[in-house]
Order: structure tokens, then sequence, then C-alpha cells
């Protein structure tokens, strides 16, 4: 059966800093990069990959702190040789999300603590834009609080911690591509998991494998 939910979209920005409610995000606190990794929710395998760099200073009093740049390695020099028109941006923003929109559910986004920190950029650039990310999308579903529930051991959930957990290498960590594509293969562990894929259950006494998934198998 076909699902309602056909498509996830991952993402993660890389930032100036961090924002708070005297300095907003996108619109005092620098997006630096952004980056898209769609996961197909049938297959569960990536079909898609979009990563870019804002162009330096796209508005007056931005802030680029130091100890941001010294993470993620993005310098002025590369924003200025890399980044695109900040209207391209948005169209390609714009084109992946109708690309990639549920039936009925709109788009489904999905990435490591972008309820508390990374949907406040992107919504605010769509609304410094003039258009509004609820047009688009419906969800957020957040790893960090999926890693919270499964791991309630760990000494602390970032990105990396989680991903060495699940056994997923995250190669040039604080860079949005990078994060973005070990936090889809994260996702996508998740939802086996969820789905009961490769796990057993007891039934009247009998070791059952993947229970109910014959019948709900998407």
């Amino acid at each position: 059966m076909k699902s309602a939910s056909k498509y996830m979209i991952c993402y993660d920005c890389e930032t100036g800093s961090i924002p708070s409610a005297e300095k907003p995000a996108f619109d005092t606190i620098a997006l630096i990069e952004l980056a898209f990794v769609v996961i197909d929710m049938e297959k569960l395998e990536v079909c898609e990959e979009l990563s870019m760099i804002f162009p330096r200073d796209y508005k007056e009093g931005l802030i680029y702190s130091s100890e941001a740049e010294a993470i993620h390695g993005i310098t002025e020099t590369i924003q200025k040789e890399k980044a695109i028109p900040l209207k391209d941006i948005f169209k390609k923003c714009q084109a992946l999300f109708k690309k990639y929109k549920n039936p009925r559910q709109m788009c489904t986004l999905c990435g490591h603590n972008i309820v508390g920190f990374d949907n406040a950029f992107l919504e605010n650039f769509f609304k410094f834009m003039g258009d509004d990310l609820k047009k688009y999308v419906k969800f957020s579903i957040d790893t960090m609080q999926m890693a919270h529930m499964s791991y309630p051991e760990l000494e602390n959930y970032q990105l990396h911690t989680v991903c060495e957990k699940e056994g997923i290498d995250l190669v040039n960590a604080h860079r949005a591509g990078d994060d973005t594509y070990a936090n889809a293969l994260l996702m996508i562990n998740f939802v086996k998991k969820l789905r009961g894929e490769g796990t057993t259950a007891e039934q009247d006494g009998m070791t059952v494998k993947n229970p109910f998934r014959e019948k709900f198998a998407l």
C-alpha cells in the first residue's frame, strides 16, 4: 500500500551564533548554510540532496561570531565565493517543498534539535521573503527528542553521539550537508524500529518476528 507520508525532508542550518529573544534567528543571527536531504519513506532511502550557502550580510546588522565559525568552518571568503543569491535559495526551497509535498499532509520536516533551533531560522527566512513556511510544512519531527526516548542512558544527545550509538559514521561534522545526510540515516533507523523491522515480540509463548508488519507494510 502507498503511504500518505511518502517523503520526509531532513534539514540542518549552520548559523552565525545562537539566537535569543533579543537576537532573533535569521533577522539578527545570520543563517549561513542550509541543507536538505529527502527520504523516500516507502523505500527508506535517500532520494535527493540539496545544500546552499547564503550571501554574506544579506541584511544589515547580522551577527557572525568567531566561535560559530570555528565550529562550522565557513569563513567570509567561502561565503563570498560559494554563496548564491537569497532569492535563488528561496526558490529552491519552494521547489523542493512543492516536489515532496505529501498527500493531505503537506511536507514533513525532520532534523536534530530543529524544534528548539533550526525551525526559527527557516520560518524567519520565509517571512523575510514574504511567505509563510506553514503553507508548505505541517509536521516537524525532532530526532533529538526521539533519541531521548530511545536512549535515556546517554550522557549527551548531540548528533555525533546518537549517530555513534546507531553505528552511523558522521564525517565532517558541523557542515550542514554532512550533518543532514547522517541525520537522514538516523531517522531511517528510527523509522525501521517503529515499524518493527528486525525486531521480535513474544506472543502466546512463541517468538513472533515483525508483528503486524505484513498487514500494514507500506
